[in-house]
């Protein structure tokens, strides 16, 4: 009997030894999530930014809503902005967006096809959410509020806008759409420059006045 009982002693304690061996190897295999400071490691779930168009087409149709989303933010400028630069910076905007616009409609890029159902690329889309967001910021604005944001947003649009044509210039496949884009470059290089002026003397105005 005392032999029965060693024996299944001796059992018991084989099975307990295994179990912790697979338990210990378990944890061994897991992967570690935290960081050197012992805290949990997150992960990462910064948005990558949206792909770039892949045709012609799909270009031309980021430069149209670029456009469209200048002439219309510089409409609404046109009737709220307080300052004169910002009045006169905002027709620089329909000016010369309005007239790329023009431009872009009578190039021959595409074809025929892809014209009546150019490529929605995820880049508009989100050029289009980002314009409506700052299209509703401005006009709960008016008088000095108005010029200030309105100038900050110009700056910052034109800088990424710019980051971004530089990319396209690249993507291109016509010569003309090329050639155009280069231009484009340099209008939109003017445009930030003369943002930032205008920008500067806001903050210089509102210092004096502060």
């Amino acid at each position: 009997m005392k032999h029965v009982f060693h024996s299944r002693l001796i059992l018991s304690l084989a099975v307990a030894a295994f179990a912790a061996a697979a338990c210990s190897k378990r944890t061994d295999n897991a992967i570690d999530t935290t960081t050197a400071s012992g805290s949990v490691a997150l992960p990462d779930t910064t948005p990558s930014p949206p792909a770039l168009p892949t045709t012609d087409g799909g270009i031309v149709e980021v430069l149209k809503t670029a456009d469209s989303g200048e002439v219309a933010a510089a409409e609404l400028a046109r009737t709220k902005a307080k300052n004169a630069e910002v009045k006169s910076f905002a027709r620089l905007m329909i000016t010369d967006h309005g007239n790329d616009l023009k431009h872009i409609s009578q190039m021959r890029v595409v074809d025929s096809a892809a014209a009546a159902m150019p490529e929605m690329s995820p880049l508009v889309t989100d050029m289009k959410s980002k314009h409506d967001a700052a299209m509703m910021d401005l006009n709960g604005l008016s008088g000095a509020e108005f010029d200030r944001v309105y100038m900050d947003k110009m700056v910052a649009g034109h800088q990424e806008v710019l980051g971004l044509l530089r990319q396209l210039q690249t993507r291109a496949q016509s010569a003309d759409l090329q050639t155009h884009l280069t231009a484009v470059v340099g209008v939109v290089e003017k445009h930030l420059e003369r943002a930032r002026e205008v920008q500067s003397k806001l903050a210089s105005d509102t210092t004096r006045t502060g």
